[in-house]
């Protein structure tokens, strides 16, 4: 291990090139501070898609039609691509929704391709009258959402004209700032709605399928070609006739005695929305909302400002009565969050430098170490900027961290230069020696940190979107550190040794470093005794990570609160907006004054909206108040959460199933039994099943023995019905340069008796009442109907209690699940909870290679299968300390503090290599076994501690940060600092006893 006497390594050559070397640290700084100057800045790392979702409409079939002739032949088609691990499906009148969940290590585009073929197949078994499916990639649910607009509007404006200048003169220019990405109108495209009269139409002899083919054939698009003659060609338009709503009134429907009965005389013509199923609110007042999002690459500070002075050009031509005002802008939180963690940045150089400057005892000797710090960050920008990565919540946080890590190859070449330099050595050759010799040992172990996270490199998931950005940067900036210490921390140390006058042997960690000795030897003549304690530490360790409360992220602190309102299945949109009042009073007497958004949507049964404060607590304390008081409304199932700011994250972390071959009032049955159970463990603010109880719904079915004496076809009902109620699309119109759809509907408040005044033609010609040939059935059924693979399914979602983790929220539902012995029946996880489960599995697999890497790695730096042992003894009692805080209630198992003990366990190593390294010089050089690891112990206090302090001084800063996703950057700092310090204590003891143990034969 040991370089040959004589020989003299690269490193120190450089000693004597210092201008070289100042060159190369001046290029550095000035194309580090560039690149990171222009790295963009965005909310988080790149989301890749995990769902594929598939949307098909079927105007007017009721949930059952859509369920067996769209979602299961669908489902069935798009389960069979390889690359998608499950698909579920929700059928609801006129709508299927189908989600497919792609598995790890897929390509999404890849899979979206197979899946788009699959869905063409299934396109011919669908009914004719199903509008072609919309297939969409999706990733986190609030992609391209980083920035809203409210368009309030007064009572005189109609939501149709501001949904159309939104379109036509907002979203055109919105689209020209620089790095904008999609900008989404959240409202429907306006249509023309023909809304029959059955009192007129029957009075005239008017059938609803009459109206349609008038309206079909007065809509239709011709392409007429052109013309040519010897100069040229001229192109010919054939042009409806219908550029304006009066046009569409005087459309000819029939001619009943020879007088022509004109649209508007059985018919009323307007321009609307194609359905009126939602409403928005923003502070009570109407609106549209409308959201811009940031293109790849782009900068969200830069898109925020830009957007802004175009809304402001804007809102000098927008239309009286209309306003403007940006309602969320993400870029505030992340100005928020890069103001608080540039702070701690700073606290943590200041921090790390003073440790170093009382460890080493000389001013001058710290500013090797400082000098690390900010070349290691520089160059690790510049890595960052080819990348094409970008300055967000986990890169940042990163940088943080990598102030802790980086100096520790500083310290170890500052220490041991400033140690040959007590012992009598000139500078410069204790500057060489210290170079030749350490150079091995500190690419050993700097590169334990890279074998302990290279694992998320081969995982896919949301762990590894999220971390491996996060992981990069450390490694990054950890190999720079590396290059650092070896070229430019040995001249600084040379230039500050020959200044030095600190004393040998007189300092306070000297004398901690002779009492740490004294308190060794007992546990060297009994090397056992210690190990056997270590392995009961070990095993206690073990025990609690079995025992660890999870979750799938952290506890909840950011500035968005999120509130969910269900109504009843069916529920109107007359009732929501009846709710929604309600619902906005308990705000206004709760949070005065506090801008709020709503939304209410018929399709969803339910409202949502909430607000954004300035700070986390706000926000937890609103969730608080809010939670207990809409709680107690009657006519909705409300609910209040707090946004945890991490994306792809945010939702109901509870989402299981219950599925099998049953009807769906037995799986109801078994689903509110679990639920029931679910609120007597105390562990839930909130659950609830979906699709909900059977609701009332109208069945109407021919009499085909009356309909045949009358001589009227039984696809002439058929076609009856679905004209006058369907509010299918039957043809398309230019109107004021904007494509409108044709949607024929009858009256929206129509009652069963009102659908038997509509007429249908007999054979021969002749008109017949609906009435007399149709019968109309209240019953019970399904509005909605679930599914998973095929089977049909009830969903359970909800939210626990604070404090209880997602792990045994799961465990008690599945328990509940258990206890009722059903049979065909099987309990599944999706959405989130699915998401938990696979994380729980991707991290325990990264746990386990990134342990059998740094076994590896050991073994392959000693060329021995024992000192591995001696080394990784540190990696479980570094563990203790994180696991005790989590037993305790500081943090819980989550997919942060996951990876922060992984970091633990790459970083705790070193101190096991350092110490291995000198033990073994001094074996080789004749001393015994014991005498060997006290002197190694001795020899290596000073660095290891002052390691152990600089990454712990790095953390303290994250730990009591505050702001939005503070509770992330404290779950890192204090998985760090106790690691590192349980880690460090008992290594003391257990490493050096450890060796003795393996090497005790060995004279």
């Amino acid at each position: 291990m040991s370089p040959t006497r004589g020989w003299t390594s690269p490193w120190a050559r450089l000693l004597n090139h210092p201008i070289l070397v100042g060159l190369g640290v001046a290029a550095l700084m000035l194309f580090g501070t560039i690149s990171l100057l222009t790295l963009p800045i965005r909310p988080s790392p790149p989301i890749p898609a995990n769902r594929i979702k598939i949307v098909t409409r079927y105007p007017g079939a009721s949930a059952s039609v859509v369920n067996r002739f769209v979602t299961i032949p669908t489902e069935a088609s798009v389960a069979a691509v390889n690359g998608v691990s499950y698909v579920t499906g929700t059928s609801r009148e006129g709508r299927s929704v189908i989600r497919a969940y792609l598995g790890g290590g897929v390509d999404p585009n890849t899979v979206y391709a197979e899946v788009l073929s699959a869905v063409n197949a299934a396109r011919n078994d669908l009914p004719s009258a199903a509008r072609l499916p919309e297939v969409a990639l999706v990733g986190r649910q609030s992609a391209n959402q980083e920035l809203n607009v409210a368009a309030l509007f007064a009572p005189g404006i109609s939501e149709t004209a501001v949904t159309r200048y939104l379109k036509t003169d907002v979203i055109p220019r919105l689209e020209t700032v620089p790095n904008i990405g999609p900008v989404t109108v959240f409202a429907p495209d306006p249509a023309i709605r023909v809304a029959m009269n059955p009192a007129r139409m029957a009075a005239l002899g008017v059938t609803p399928g009459e109206i349609t083919d008038a309206l079909t054939n007065a809509a239709n698009l011709s392409a007429a070609g052109s013309l040519r003659n010897a100069a040229g060609v001229i192109p010919v338009e054939a042009r409806n006739g219908l550029g304006a709503i009066g046009n569409f009134q005087r459309i000819p429907i029939v001619t009943r005695s020879g007088v022509t009965i004109p649209l508007s005389s059985v018919a009323d013509v307007a321009l609307g929305p194609p359905s009126k199923t939602f409403e928005n609110w923003w502070q009570g007042r109407r609106a549209v909302y409308l959201a811009a999002g940031v293109a790849p690459g782009g900068n969200i500070l830069d898109v925020s400002r830009d957007v802004r002075r175009m809304l402001a050009t804007i809102r000098k031509t927008a239309p009286p009565g209309l306003e403007l005002p940006l309602i969320y802008d993400e870029s505030i939180s992340i100005t928020r969050s890069l103001r608080d963690l540039g702070f701690t940045l700073l606290i943590t150089i200041a921090l790390v430098v003073v440790i170093v400057r009382f460890s080493l005892g000389t001013t001058r000797a710290a500013a090797a170490p400082f000098l690390a710090i900010v070349l290691s960050l520089l160059g690790t920008a510049i890595v960052m900027h080819l990348r094409g990565e970008s300055l967000n919540l986990f890169t940042i946080i990163a940088l943080v961290l990598a102030v802790g890590l980086v100096v520790d190859d500083a310290i170890v070449v500052v220490e041991d230069i400033f140690r040959r330099i007590n012992e009598g050595e000139t500078p410069l050759d204790a500057a060489s020696a210290s170079v030749t010799r350490l150079a091995p040992v500190l690419a050993a172990i700097s590169s334990t940190l890279v074998v302990a996270f290279l694992p998320l490199l081969f995982l896919q998931g949301l762990t590894a979107a999220l971390f491996r950005p996060f992981a990069s940067v450390l490694i990054t900036a950890f190999l720079l550190s590396l290059l650092i210490a070896l070229t430019v921390v040995p001249l600084i140390a040379l230039w500050a040794g020959r200044h030095s006058t600190r004393e040998a042997d007189t300092g306070p960690i000297d004398r901690l470093r002779d009492l740490y000795a004294r308190m060794l030897a007992p546990g060297l003549r009994h090397p056992g005794m210690v190990v056997l304690v270590a392995a009961v530490l070990a095993g206690v360790s073990g025990f609690l990570y079995t025992q660890a409360p999870r979750n799938l992220t952290p506890a909840a602190d950011g500035l968005s609160v999120n509130i969910f309102a269900q109504g009843p299945y069916g529920a109107s949109i007359t009732y929501l907006k009846a709710q929604y009042h309600q619902i906005q009073a308990v705000l206004d007497r709760l949070e005065p004054g506090m801008p709020d958004w709503m939304v209410a949507d018929e399709n969803a049964h339910g409202l949502f909206g909430g607000y954004s404060f300035d700070t986390p607590d706000e926000a937890l304390h609103a969730t608080k108040i809010l939670g207990a008081a809409l709680g107690k409304l009657p006519g909705v199932k409300a609910y209040v959460n707090e946004n945890n700011g991490l994306p792809g994250l945010n939702g109901l972390p509870i989402d299981v199933l219950i599925s099998g071959q049953a009807s769906y009032g037995k799986l109801l049955a078994v689903a509110q039994k679990v639920i029931d159970a679910g609120y007597a463990s105390g562990k839930f603010d909130f659950l609830q099943e979906s699709p909900g109880a059977s609701q009332p719904q109208y069945a109407i079915s021919i009499r085909r023995n009356l309909a045949a004496a009358l001589d009227v076809p039984t696809s002439a009902i058929g076609n009856a019905l679905a004209d006058s109620l369907s509010g299918g699309t039957i043809g398309h119109v230019s109107l004021g340069h904007t494509t409108l759809d044709v949607i024929p509907t009858g009256p929206r408040n129509t009652t069963p008796a009102g659908i038997g005044t509509y007429t249908v033609q007999t054979a021969k010609g002749g008109i017949v009442p609906l009435a007399d040939v149709t019968r109309i059935a209240l019953r019970q059924e399904p509005n909605a109907i679930g599914s998973w693979q095929g089977l049909p399914t009830v969903t359970i979602q909800g939210q626990p209690k604070l404090g209880v983790s997602l792990s045994d929220a799961l465990a008690t539902l599945n328990k509940a699940f258990t206890a009722q012995h059903t049979i065909g029946m099987s309990f599944g996880y999706a959405g989130p909870s699915a998401t938990f489960r696979r994380s729980q599995h991707e991290n325990n697999l990264l746990f386990l290679m990134g342990f059998a890497g740094l076994f590896f790695l050991l073994a392959g730096q000693f060329r021995s299968l024992r000192d591995p042992f001696v080394v990784i003894t540190t990696v479980p009692l570094a563990s203790l300390g994180p696991l005790t805080l989590i037993a305790l209630g500081g943090a819980t198992l989550n997919i942060v503090t996951e990876i922060a003990l992984l970091a633990v366990w790459g970083l705790i190593a070193r101190q096991g290599i350092l110490f291995v390294q000198v033990a073994h010089e001094r074996a080789r050089d004749g001393h015994p076994i014991t005498e060997a690891a006290r002197d190694a112990a001795r020899l290596r206090f000073r660095p290891i501690l002052m390691i152990t302090l600089a990454l712990i001084g790095g953390a303290i800063p994250l730990m009591l940060a505050n702001g939005p996703q503070a509770v992330i950057r404290y779950d890192i700092g204090a998985i760090l600092a106790t690691g590192m310090a349980s880690g460090f204590i008992l290594s003391l003891f257990a490493v050096p006893a450890m060796y003795c143990l393996v090497h005790g034969r060995q004279r």
